[in-house]
């Protein structure tokens, strides 16, 4: 059968009626034949036509076929599609994450497209990786006793230098405990991974008020320089190394002291292709990382990206994306200029030291008078991440692991909503961990009603119970009834605004938690409006999702009919 024949096996009506035709050309063809079966079409009861004349069979035959068309159209998109990332080529890993994707997103009529153009993307980086060279040669161990360096410096400048290197340094680590003083025009404080181009990662501090009197590179422990600068009263202090020698001698005036250099692998802070990123406040990017390290901290699965952050751009904002096995939180800030940093991905321990450095750095180095620390961002071809103002420079490399199935996670909708105060919701939460003390797992429970948020919990073991009932803003939907983990809550409920609404599908008896922060002070917001929002926070808004507990049978929401 083809769409602009007549519907096979119906009688010829006055004006026929084809798959082709339209609703309206439907419509009128029914009003000429039958006026009764039209009626039931105008009002879209089209199953009604079944015991009608011959037109009626045929727009029946019609209005069946129509419905089926858009679900036909998105399986043969999606068998499209998923031939598409076949051929792609990519790792056998990576390819099934982003097949698993693709599913996810036909199922719940999310953005295929999408898919492809994100598998596309990270085909092209893994090529142009391949292809480059290294963003460093391989680097050689250099012996202590080479090199040589003289400069002078306030204590006081080099003190909060060390405070703030301290923000990133591991006095333990065979790396990231030592600290790299490099002489070169001006003096840089540098700690870091060494290794090759991309998988060295590193952070360094400039000297700005420093003029070196011989250049050179020196490296010693971070421990051991903190000790020595411990003697050492206010004023100028001179730095020298002399060639062959394996000692930095700190002096000024009557105190000096020779500090061990150690053997080190240099790092290359030289980074070629760098593309600009955009300028973010420093605060911004650190509430940013602080709202996700600790869920890219909790995760455990290596095979899939989940100790990391994803970041994406849409809108003009960067988004920061982190999952674990039992929650996701998605991190928005304004970004212009955002758009190269869309997929890369950052391993949580570089996420925890880019929000400790950026924590440290404004209140050591930068001047208490002067307006927000503004810090640059590049990206190198899909392999590093720096951070950089005039004083501070991070580098971070690109984690090359695939993807967590992101958008499989976060729903569409959810349609039952409770609006409360954050901080009552937050004191609920920590009265329920204090019951529990240091059991895992506190289970809590939620019941959500028209005119108030019931929460309980229980040690069946000794007895002792919580309960308390907190006023709401507003509740839209169907009562609700949900168990979670009420740690997992309360660090959700550590950011946001001061009104939050607790969203959730009412028809489950488990199924996630969303958290999103709600903007609407003293406003009545109707049930539709609520809705839209609810709808475009859960697409690109900040987020934090929590997947419940399963519900015992014999709990219910409790509220009365």
């Amino acid at each position: 059968m083809t769409e602009g024949s007549p519907i096979a096996g119906a009688p010829k009506a006055a004006t026929s009626i084809t798959l082709d035709s339209t609703r309206d050309e439907v419509l009128a063809a029914l009003r000429a034949a039958d006026p009764a079966a039209h009626e039931h079409a105008e009002r879209g009861e089209w199953d009604q036509l079944e015991h009608h004349g011959p037109a009626a069979e045929q727009a029946l035959a019609w209005a069946r076929f129509h419905r089926q068309l858009p679900a036909q159209r998105r399986q043969a998109e999606h068998l499209e599609l998923e031939a598409a990332i076949h051929a792609l080529g990519l790792a056998r890993e990576l390819e099934e994450a982003y097949l698993g994707q693709l599913a996810a997103a036909a199922e719940s009529d999310g953005d295929m497209r999408a898919v492809l153009v994100e598998a596309t993307a990270q085909q092209r980086a893994t090529a142009t990786a391949q292809h480059q060279p290294p963003l460093s040669p391989a680097l050689a161990p250099v012996p202590a006793g080479a090199g040589s360096l003289h400069f002078s410096v306030e204590r006081d400048e080099l003190h909060r230098a060390l405070m703030t290197v301290k923000a990133v340094l591991e006095p333990d680590h065979p790396d990231l405990g030592k600290i790299e003083i490099a002489c070169h025009g001006t003096v840089i404080l540098r700690v870091g991974s060494p290794g090759r181009g991309e998988r060295q990662s590193f952070f360094e501090i400039r000297l700005l008020t420093t003029r070196c009197i011989r250049a050179g590179e020196a490296t010693v422990s971070g421990r051991a320089l903190f000790d020595a600068l411990r003697r050492f009263p206010a004023g100028p202090i001179e730095l020298v190394k002399a060639q062959g020698h394996d000692v930095v001698k700190l002096r000024a005036r009557a105190v000096e002291t020779n500090l061990p250099t150690v053997n080190y692998v240099p790092i290359d802070p030289t980074l070629k292709g760098m593309v600009p990123a955009g300028v973010i406040d420093l605060d911004h990017l650190r509430i940013l990382l602080d709202r996700v390290r600790d869920v890219a901290s909790g995760g455990t699965d290596a095979s899939v990206l989940h100790n990391a952050v994803r970041l994406s751009h849409a809108d003009g904002r960067l988004q920061a994306i982190a999952m674990d096995e039992h929650r996701l939180v998605r991190a928005v800030v304004d970004l212009p200029g955002g758009e190269p940093l869309r997929g890369f991905h950052l391993h949580a321990s570089d996420v925890d030291r880019l929000f400790r450095i950026a924590l440290a750095f404004p209140s050591q180095l930068h001047p208490a008078n002067a307006g927000p620390p503004l810090a640059r961002l590049s990206v190198s071809a899909g392999k590093v991440l720096t951070v950089e103002s005039d004083a501070l420079r991070g580098a971070v490399s690109h984690d090359p692991r695939p993807a967590a199935p992101y958008a499989s996670v976060i729903p569409a909708d959810l349609p039952d909503a409770v609006v409360v105060s954050r901080d009552k919701l937050t004191d609920a939460a920590r009265a329920v961990v204090q019951l529990f003390g240091d059991e895992p797992s506190p289970r809590m429970l939620l019941r959500a009603c028209p005119d108030r948020l019931e929460v309980a919990a229980h040690r069946p073991e000794t007895g002792p119970r919580h309960t308390s009932t907190l006023p709401i803003v507003a509740a839209y939907g169907r009562p609700f009834a949900l168990a979670l983990d009420a740690r997992y809550l309360l660090d959700a409920l550590s950011h946001g605004p001061p009104t939050v609404a607790v969203t959730y599908d009412g028809e489950h008896r488990s199924g996630p938690i969303a958290l999103l922060g709600w903007p609407f002070r003293d406003e009545k917001v109707g049930r539709q409006r609520a809705q839209e929002f609810f709808a475009h926070e859960l697409k690109s808004g900040p987020l934090a999702l929590i997947m419940s507990m399963l519900l015992d049978e014999e709990e219910d929401h409790g509220c009365a009919d």
